[in-house]
C-alpha cells in the first residue's frame, strides 16, 4: 500500500439495509405529501402522517450517518471517522483490547471489540458493520496483545480461508433432506399457494408485481436456511439447496472451531465457524436431520477441529 494504511471495508448487506429503510420512508413522504396537495383543503390526518413519515425518514437518514464509522489504521494509530467528527488514536495511549465479545447493542446479540485506553475511556467496535474486520482484529492483536512489530502489507496480503466457487472432491455429504424440514415445507407451502392464487384469480400487472416482489425476498430469507455441508481431508464446503450457485468453503487447517447453536423459536442449528484470522462466518441449516448432525459433528472433530455443541439449548441469534 503506498499510504501504508489498512481501510475499513462496510459490509454491503447491512449498508442496502439502512438504504432501502431510508428510501421507504423517503418515499412514503413524497406520496403523503402528493396526497396532501391534492386535497382542496386543509386535512389534519393526512398532513400528520406525512410529517410522521418525513421524521421516520430524517431520524433514519441522521442515524445511519452516526452509525457507520470509517476505521484507518496503520503502524502509530488508529483513525475513527464518521459524518460528525474524526478522532485519532495512539497505540501508546492504548492499554489492553478484547477482541471478541458476546453484548446486547439495540437489542440484539452482537459480536464486539473493546479497545479499553489507559484514561478509563472504553471504544467498541462491532464487526458485522465490516466487511473486512478480521484484518483490523489481526493487527490489534498483534500491536497491542503480542507486542509485535508490523508491517501493515503483510495483514493486506493475507485473505481469509474463506473461500467461494472452489471444488471440493473425494468430501463426504451431510444432508438429509430440505423437502421433510419444517423450512422446506413452509417454503414450498408459500410458492404453491402463490401459483393457486394467480391461476383462479384473474390480476393486473401492478398487482402481481406487488404479490411477485416479496416473494421473491421471503424465497430468499427462507432458502438461506437450507444449507448442507460437505467435509473433506482438507476443506470444510457449505452448499445451499435452493441458492445452488452459493458455495462458501473453509479450509480446515486455518479454522480455529465450529460452534452449533439452536436460536430460540428457529427450526434447525446455526453453525458458527471461527477462523485462525479472526474471521466469523454464520449459516443456518434445517436440512439436517439430528443423527445427521452428529455424523456431521464427529467427522468435523475426526479432523481435529474443535467443536462446541450447544443444541441442546436455546440461544438468541447473534451477529458477527
Amino acid at each position: 500500500m503506498q499510504d501504508n494504511t489498512l481501510k475499513s471495508k462496510f459490509n454491503f448487506k447491512t449498508i442496502l439495509l439502512f438504504v432501502y429503510v431510508i428510501l421507504l420512508f423517503g418515499l412514503l413522504s413524497v406520496h403523503m405529501f402528493n396526497r396532501f396537495l391534492e386535497e382542496s383543503k386543509f386535512d389534519f390526518w393526512i398532513f400528520g402522517i406525512f410529517l410522521m413519515f418525513f421524521i421516520l425518514f430524517l431520524a433514519s437518514s441522521l442515524f445511519t450517518l452516526s452509525f457507520f464509522y470509517i476505521l484507518k489504521i496503520n503502524q502509530q494509530n488508529i483513525t475513527i471517522r464518521n459524518f460528525y467528527r474524526k478522532r485519532t488514536i495512539s497505540y501508546t495511549s492504548i492499554e489492553k483490547v478484547e477482541l471478541s465479545k458476546i453484548i446486547e447493542y439495540y437489542g440484539f446479540f452482537v459480536d464486539s471489540t473493546h479497545i479499553y485506553l489507559k484514561n478509563g475511556e472504553i471504544i467498541t467496535f462491532y464487526p458485522f458493520k465490516y466487511y473486512n474486520f478480521y484484518r483490523i482484529k489481526m493487527i490489534l492483536n498483534s500491536v497491542i496483545n503480542l507486542n509485535e512489530v508490523f508491517k501493515i502489507e503483510d495483514f493486506e496480503s493475507i485473505s481469509t480461508p474463506f473461500r467461494k466457487n472452489n471444488p471440493n472432491y473425494n468430501s463426504k455429504k451431510y444432508n438429509s433432506s430440505h423437502l421433510l424440514s419444517f423450512t422446506g415445507v413452509l417454503f414450498y407451502g408459500v410458492i404453491i399457494a402463490f401459483i393457486i392464487s394467480i391461476t383462479r384469480n384473474s390480476h393486473s400487472n401492478e398487482s402481481l408485481l406487488l404479490f411477485f416482489i416479496p416473494l421473491i425476498i421471503l424465497i430468499y430469507l427462507m432458502s438461506r436456511d437450507m444449507n448442507y455441508f460437505e467435509v473433506s481431508d482438507t476443506h470444510l464446503t457449505v452448499k445451499n439447496s435452493i441458492q445452488f450457485w452459493k458455495i462458501s468453503q473453509f479450509q480446515l487447517n486455518k479454522v480455529h472451531s465450529v460452534e452449533i447453536l439452536n436460536y430460540y423459536r428457529k427450526p434447525g442449528n446455526n453453525i458458527v465457524i471461527k477462523t485462525k484470522y479472526f474471521d466469523v462466518k454464520t449459516f443456518h441449516s434445517d436440512n439436517l436431520f439430528n443423527k445427521e448432525w452428529n455424523k456431521f459433528i464427529e467427522h468435523l472433530k475426526s479432523e481435529q477441529i474443535q467443536v462446541i455443541d450447544k443444541r441442546n439449548f436455546s440461544a438468541r441469534q447473534t451477529l458477527y
